[in-house]
């Protein structure tokens, strides 16, 4: 007996003393993005530098030249007494280069400004304690997200403002619905050769014939489309391929047509010096009332697999 309590008690001592930083455990993912970001906040409100560090990842801060630089022009950007905050997504997700595995992303009203708050949260890594917190925060105003809204960073840190740099061009929201429109437009018509035109030639050769991915498609989309909603899941553009400089851009809208709602996730690469890999990638498309509890709406494998993708099996369980 004496045996099993002692190999008990080291299981469980394992157990907590593998997971990543300080963020307790037994909560779910809403509880972890929640707590993070009122820690967050708080630390705005008081003017303390060392809260709003301790959210942070240690490998994070580990990584950053001044982070004390980052948090006074955080200082200077954020304006007004905090009236409010509210979700508008949060996922369960990650990378496999990197050591975040939730997503989250909330509207925050000031008494001055609306701000859209996005962060990448370590909330369990068992490899590293070093990884626990917040690895990136973006924050900013809400009349600059519709133009910069998914902008990738390169590395972990805090990004306050518009990114300055040219990796998420301004109008990208009116590039994404032109070819959501297209990819749309065919598909109503059930154009089997529009819709294949659409996508790149390299695509098309990996994928071979898709004739019955087509037809899946058609018989799957009802109604006539009623109007396009670009998604607050944003979209974002990814350049430089060492030698082959491209843009890839993923645009996730709601279609609603007469028959209902439909959430598509169509990826395009925009420009590429080579002609044979520009077009379109992938196509995810879900009924909106298929599932009530949808983890991530519109790609939700992460994988962005070629062609075309159909239906809640293309959801991460």
């Amino acid at each position: 007996m004496k045996k099993f309590l002692l190999l008990l008690l080291i299981t469980v001592l394992i157990i907590t003393t593998c997971s990543c930083g300080s963020l307790p455990e037994g909560k779910n993912n809403e509880e972890h993005a929640s707590e993070a970001l009122d820690a967050f906040l708080e630390g705005i409100e008081n003017n303390d530098y060392e809260a709003i560090k301790a959210v942070f990842s240690k490998n994070t801060l580990y990584k950053q030249e001044d982070f004390n630089s980052d948090i006074a022009d955080l200082m200077d950007y954020f304006e007004g007494d905090i009236l409010s905050r509210s979700k508008t997504g949060v996922s369960r997700a990650g990378r496999e280069d990197s050591h975040w595995d939730l997503s989250a992303i909330y509207k925050v009203k000031t008494s001055e400004q609306t701000y859209i708050v996005q962060f990448e949260l370590c909330k369990n890594d068992t490899k590293d304690q070093e990884y626990r917190g917040i690895e990136t925060l973006s924050i900013i105003k809400i009349e600059d997200y519709e133009d910069y809204m998914g902008a990738s960073f390169s590395k972990p840190g805090l990004y306050v403002g518009p990114p300055p740099y040219d990796n998420t061009p301004k109008n990208f929201s009116t590039i994404g619905k032109k070819h959501i429109e297209e990819v749309v437009n065919a598909i109503e018509k059930k154009d089997k050769e529009e819709l294949q035109d659409l996508f790149s030639k390299n695509t098309l050769a990996e994928l071979g014939n898709i004739d019955k991915d087509i037809e899946a498609l058609f018989k799957y989309y009802e109604g006539s489309v009623i109007k396009y909603t670009e998604s607050v899941w944003g979209k974002y553009v990814e350049t430089e391929e060492e030698n082959e400089p491209q843009k890839t851009g993923t645009f996730y809208y709601d279609v609603t047509t007469t028959k209902g709602t439909f959430r598509i996730a169509a990826e395009f690469c925009l420009n590429y010096n080579d002609e044979n890999a520009e077009g379109l990638n992938s196509i995810y498309i879900l009924k909106a009332d298929e599932t009530m509890n949808l983890k991530i709406p519109y790609r939700g494998d992460r994988k962005g697999t070629p062609g075309i993708n159909i239906g809640v099996e293309n959801l991460i369980k």
